[in-house]
């Protein structure tokens, strides 16, 4: 088979899986050795727990220095976590970070451009990360015979988006499928969890801004997905020896409820016990102005793209073919529930908000 089928996992055995393959716990062994890109970001630390807890060898390709990925070393049993240093435009090192690996998950992603302190001198540009580097990725997995190729892009990929971020994950997933016909796109709605920048992005608004921001009176949708549902689908998927599971499949992986802006600013607020619960409701323009502005400086607390976004509905299509979570037998978390656990930190008394004074007696509510 051609380097495309090899991908796909037509026909094709995976290298070590089967003679090496023992119990799927932490200190068993599964046999599969997986180059997981961008994985000391929010999602990778998920993905790589996940995959880590099956006995699977994690590939961790990095740039900078041992700061970026050393918090992933509790992840996995001893000898499953290997730091590679890599640079997504040395072919060399793309090839070394994914030679003898089963599976490649790419989960590298940006919603700004990467400048220097001079703000037009840029590094990498939204396009460069979601397109040139997806597609630099998947052409060498094509060339290693990788059997499971997992990309991971947007539900709110699309190429007449008014985000540019939302354009570029769109030709992006374009990109992988027409160097690798067989690679999975798995497309998250808006991913909510501890180190998130949905739920944390409005509470870190309350928290330093004189106003937390709605565009254009926060009337639009989304469903936001816990991001350890995220995890497990995609290492489920990468796993798996099943066609119909990883074989040239979409996922677009949701949570169960949906809300309009307003009310995640709502919830969030409820939660953190906002004291002044202040809103700015500014129009697209304001926003685009303000997004602006905030991307002058070192990592902004905004940008235009992400402002812009808000004006956009991110919700399932019920019509759409593509598959979920419930086809990978995941239930999906409502936000309700592991929202408190992260943003409690924001009360201005913590959890001693809820300690109460009863006939001389602290009682916890």
């Amino acid at each position: 088979a051609d380097g495309s089928a090899r991908v796909a996992g037509v026909g094709q055995q995976k290298r070590t899986r089967y003679d090496r393959a023992g119990p799927a716990l932490r200190s068993g062994v599964s046999g599969v050795k997986a180059t997981v890109f961008g994985a000391y970001g929010f999602l990778g630390r998920y993905v790589v727990s996940r995959l880590g807890n099956t006995g699977t060898t994690n590939v961790i390709p990095f740039r900078g220095d041992d700061l970026e990925w050393r918090h992933l070393k509790p992840m996995a049993d001893y000898g499953n976590i290997v730091p590679m240093p890599f640079s997504p435009r040395d072919q060399d090192s793309l090839d070394r970070a994914i030679e003898g690996s089963d599976v490649v998950i790419n989960l590298i992603g940006k919603d700004m451009d990467t400048t220097h302190y001079v703000p037009f001198l840029k590094n990498y540009s939204i396009w460069d990360t979601q397109v040139e580097v997806a597609e630099r990725i998947a052409k060498t997995a094509v060339k290693q015979g990788v059997t499971n190729l997992v990309h991971v892009s947007a539900m709110a990929a699309n190429h007449e988006s008014s985000s540019e971020w939302a354009r570029a994950k769109a030709a992006g997933e374009e990109a992988v499928r027409a160097v690798a016909p067989g690679a999975c796109i798995v497309r998250p709605a808006d991913i909510f969890g501890p180190e998130d920048k949905f739920l944390n992005l409005f509470a870190r608004m309350h928290y330093s801004l004189p106003r937390t921001l709605l565009v254009d009176g926060g009337k639009a949708y989304c469903q936001p997905v816990y991001v350890d549902n995220v995890a497990e689908a995609i290492a489920k998927i990468a796993l798996s020896d099943d066609p119909e599971v990883h074989l040239g499949q979409t996922y677009d992986l949701a949570g169960p409820d949906l809300y309009t802006y307003r009310e995640i600013v709502e919830h969030v607020f409820e939660t953190v016990r906002a004291v002044e619960p202040h809103v700015a409701n500014v129009s697209p323009a304001v926003a685009e102005a303000i997004g602006k502005a905030f991307q002058l400086f070192p990592n902004p607390l905004l940008n235009a793209d992400r402002l812009r976004r808000m004006t956009i509905d991110n919700v399932l299509d019920e019509e759409s073919a593509t598959k979920r979570l419930h086809d990978l037998e995941i239930e999906a978390t409502s936000m309700e529930t592991p929202g408190f656990n992260f943003l409690w930190r924001f009360r201005s008394g913590g959890h001693f908000l809820d300690v109460h004074e009863i006939d001389g007696k602290a009682e916890y509510l």
